[in-house]
């Protein structure tokens, strides 16, 4: 199985085998057309199975799709946030509004973990996800671009209270997030 990840500028891939993870692979694509998703797709090469996480719009699915599927690739499918998913559950209202890239993390992230767990991402953006292990809102948060001194903060705030984040949102001065998943 293709495991896919397409952000605002980079697409991630890996196989996954035998529960085995592959080789992790990278590529700038935020200005890619028809032809370049055709040569890497041609370069990964056909899957039986894809799924794809992706928060870059429903016009680069079209053209991905279309690319893996001319490779061969026999089952192409894009993940999207739903309400309820492994264990899990979206607290947002539109569960869509959770980006897919940050649901899967907190799914795996979580049943890595089974309990509770926090996911920071730093791509475009820096995001930070957690979920409980007793059903509790998890927390979540967007941190701005240039995110070096916000981070430093949160990272500050681990280690000196084992977890707690409001204060660190407090004296980074950053807006606070609202629940993203509760455990079933």
């Amino acid at each position: 199985m293709l495991l896919v990840d397409v952000g605002n500028s980079r697409i991630k891939w890996a196989m996954l085998s035998g529960g085995e993870l592959g080789p992790q692979s990278a590529s700038v694509c935020h200005a890619w057309g028809r032809d370049e998703w055709l040569d890497w797709a041609r370069s990964v090469g056909a899957a039986t199975r894809v799924l794809v996480a992706n928060v870059a719009g429903a016009d680069l699915a079209r053209e991905l799709g279309a690319a893996l599927r001319s490779t061969g690739s026999e089952e192409v499918e894009f993940v999207q946030s739903t309400a309820a998913a492994a264990g899990l559950r979206n607290a947002y209202r539109d569960p869509q509004q959770l980006g897919v890239d940050r649901w899967v993390a907190l799914i795996g992230a979580w049943h890595l973990q089974r309990g509770a767990c926090c996911v920071l991402d730093i791509g475009t953006a820096a995001t930070m996800d957690a979920a409980t292990e007793v059903g509790e809102p998890g927390a979540a948060m967007a941190v701005v671009p240039a995110p070096q001194k916000p981070l430093a903060v949160l990272w500050a705030s681990f280690a000196e209270n084992k977890g707690a984040v409001p204060q660190a949102l407090e004296v980074a001065q950053l807006p606070q997030g609202h629940r993203v998943a509760e455990v079933d």
